[in-house]
């Protein structure tokens, strides 16, 4: 009978092991604590009742602790697929030209309006929404793509006096920062145009959702970003003055960007 009073040596394990499985409410696969009621209300001696309790309740320890490591290394897994889940939101993009334009607007006598656009578009676009100091873009654009709807303006914006296509083919566009200010995010980079290389900070309106291509495969996503220039800043200082003293052109450029981009 050396082995019944052993069982009754550890009955503050066995306590713990019931105890813990009650209070966790597991629901065990084989009604053990039905059993142990059983035994309990038959008539068997005291030293058999203890050790029978010891062998049920170290099963039910055994059983509760193997539930814990499970549910430890579900909480794992759950934790390593929500990482590649967020991990998964950084993503390369690359900028549709066919469904992409860079629209601009200055002051044409002090009492209009005059609007053109690019359409020569190329480039990049790393965005992390996780990380947002990790995304950038690189952005390239064909001047002589320049249009305002009327060809002589064209024209004449393409020759020396303005963009001066022969010798600056394209414009440039590459970020050095990007942080989150409100609901947008702040776009820092160098521009270069005209020759001329300037900071310039794009206000980028939160990008929405991606949709799937009509190929069925590709996916898409729209990024949309304004800011101003002031034109002299990069060498386009060419004016002139009305009879009244307004100027024929003002010197701020508002810059509106509409971008349509393929993951890569």
């Amino acid at each position: 009978m050396g082995k019944p009073q052993v069982a009754l040596t550890r009955r503050t394990a066995v306590n713990n092991g019931c105890n813990q499985a009650h209070a966790a409410k597991i629901v065990l696969p084989v009604p053990l604590h039905r059993i142990a009621e059983r035994l309990w209300s038959a008539r068997l001696t005291r030293t058999i009742q203890e050790t029978l309790r010891y062998i049920i309740c170290w099963k039910m320890e055994i059983f509760l602790m193997t539930s814990v490591r499970v549910a430890g290394w579900a909480a794992a897994v759950a934790l390593a697929v929500g990482a590649g889940a967020l991990s998964a939101q950084t993503k390369d993009w690359k900028i549709d030209a066919a469904h992409s334009e860079a629209d601009f607007s200055i002051k044409h006598m002090a009492i209009s309006t005059v609007h053109g656009s690019f359409r020569g578009l190329s480039g990049t676009i790393h965005f992390d929404p996780a990380d947002v100091a990790k995304s950038g873009v690189q952005a390239t654009i064909d001047v002589s793509s320049v249009d305002t709807g009327v060809a002589p303006r064209d024209t004449d914006l393409k020759s020396p006096k303005f963009f001066d296509v022969a010798q600056f083919p394209t414009m440039t566009f590459k970020s050095t920062s990007v942080r989150k200010d409100g609901d947008h995010y702040n776009v820092t980079g160098d521009l270069t145009l005209h020759g001329v290389t300037k900071p310039v900070v794009l206000k980028l309106d939160e990008p929405g959702k991606s949709e799937p291509g009509m190929d069925g495969k590709s996916v898409h996503r729209g990024f949309s970003a304004s800011t101003t220039i002031n034109r002299k800043d990069f060498g386009l200082t060419w004016n002139g003055t009305l009879k009244s003293g307004d100027s024929v052109l003002g010197d701020d450029v508002k810059i509106e960007l509409d971008i349509e981009a393929v993951q890569i």
